[in-house]
């Protein structure tokens, strides 16, 4: 048996899966369930699932389903019972090398081998990180969006990434949304990344408090603000490491981002900005108090884990179960979402999804809307995050 790329190994009780969530508990228990190495995880990572199909690669019985093998090698992997397995193995370099960049990115290193992959296509799934997954141009020119990989345990695999936003505004500049965990590789890619194009970076967005993961390490390596709503900083739990965030948002925005600063949305100014250019910061509070979003260059919206794609809906959602503050929130923040001009969504947790145009997002929230104030999702909706009176 063979650990390919190394990890902290951390399990969470509840588990955020493509499809909704397995489990309930409180929501700063949660949080500290989440932080806290288990055991038990350590000892089930040896056994090989037998729903595995047979031959070199494996998912263990220590699987969180946090969906990302799925989602990054989809001929590979799927879930079957309530965790990831294999279900075809590898057969070409490609794909072997698709198969080791979703063992990097696995928060919990539950991705095996019977043998040790080869020296040259491992090194090249290392490599592969920051990895362009959009652009409105082409590799050198546009908004680009990189996927990070390295998903972190603590924050249960969320998905992080490297924004490269367009215009002169921005041609020196990039930042990070959400925090992938701290990999030393890593950081010395996206810095060899960022001295190719001449920029630096200049923030890190953290879009709510569960996905931080390891913002601190990275501030320091780059030396960057981070910006993050003040609600969420009140409201993080006692061993939070957020109260050195260097840019604690209020009120209810919308703010305006440059390299330089972050101010308030100018008043009076269009929304969305009708020139394209430029990154804006919304509130989108339900999933917590402090959750936000920003779009940038009316192409793609970072929503953390406020929506995203769901396979078994077939739609962009929220997700009611795992729902902390207020569910009627969450729906009037997509309504929110639905005014602005974006293609991509590019969630934390969940799917990203990409639309055909600014027409058919709009439309396509405004079926996700309805979706969310049905019967059927608010009875999957906590007690807790039933706070407000549901629209009739």
């Amino acid at each position: 048996m063979f650990v390919i790329f190394g990890t902290g190994l951390r399990r969470c009780t509840n588990r955020f899966t493509a499809s909704g969530v397995v489990g309930q508990l409180p929501h700063k228990a949660e949080r500290s369930a989440c932080r806290q190495r288990s055991a038990r995880t350590l000892a089930r990572l040896e056994q090989r699932r037998r729903e595995n199909v047979p031959g070199d690669v494996y998912v263990t019985s220590g699987c969180i389903d946090c969906d990302t093998c799925r989602w990054m090698a989809p001929s590979i992997f799927d879930r079957v019972g309530s965790q990831s397995a294999v279900v075809h193995q590898p057969e070409t370099d490609a794909e072997r090398v698709r198969t080791l960049q979703a063992a990097a990115a696995c928060p919990v290193g539950t991705i095996r081998t019977e043998s040790p992959p080869p020296a040259g296509l491992s090194k090249q799934a290392r490599e592969a990180f920051p990895e362009l997954i959009a652009t409105s141009g082409d590799e050198r020119s546009g908004t680009r969006v990189y996927h990070l990989g390295y998903h972190s345990a603590k924050s249960f695999g969320a998905t992080s990434y490297l924004v490269l936003p367009d215009g002169d505004r921005w041609k020196d500049a990039a930042f990070m949304t959400d925090s992938p965990r701290y990999f030393r590789p890593l950081a010395d890619q996206i810095e060899q990344l960022l001295k190719r194009e001449g920029r630096q970076l200049r923030y890190i967005f953290l879009t709510h408090v569960d996905d931080v993961a390891d913002h601190e390490k990275w501030a320091e390596r780059f030396q960057v603000r981070r910006i993050m709503h003040a609600d969420d900083i009140d409201d993080a739990d006692e061993r939070s490491t957020l109260a050195s965030i260097e840019i604690p948002l209020t009120g209810s925005g919308p703010w305006l981002l440059t390299p330089e600063s972050v101010t308030k949305w100018p008043a009076g100014a269009a929304s969305p900005a009708p020139d394209r250019h430029g990154v804006k910061i919304i509130h989108v509070p339900g999933h917590t108090r402090g959750c936000i979003a920003a779009i940038v260059d009316n192409y793609v919206a970072f929503t953390g884990d406020h929506i995203a794609y769901s396979e078994t809906r077939n739609a962009v959602t929220g997700f009611p179960q795992v729902c902390w503050f207020d569910w009627s929130l969450v729906i009037e923040s997509t309504a929110k979402l639905a005014e602005e001009a974006f293609v991509w969504i590019m969630p934390g947790h969940g799917r990203r999804y990409h639309y055909a145009s600014v027409e058919a997002m709009r439309q396509g929230l405004t079926e996700s809307i309805a979706l969310m104030d049905s019967d059927l999702y608010w009875a999957m909706v906590p007690y807790r995050a039933r706070g407000r009176v549901r629209s009739s």
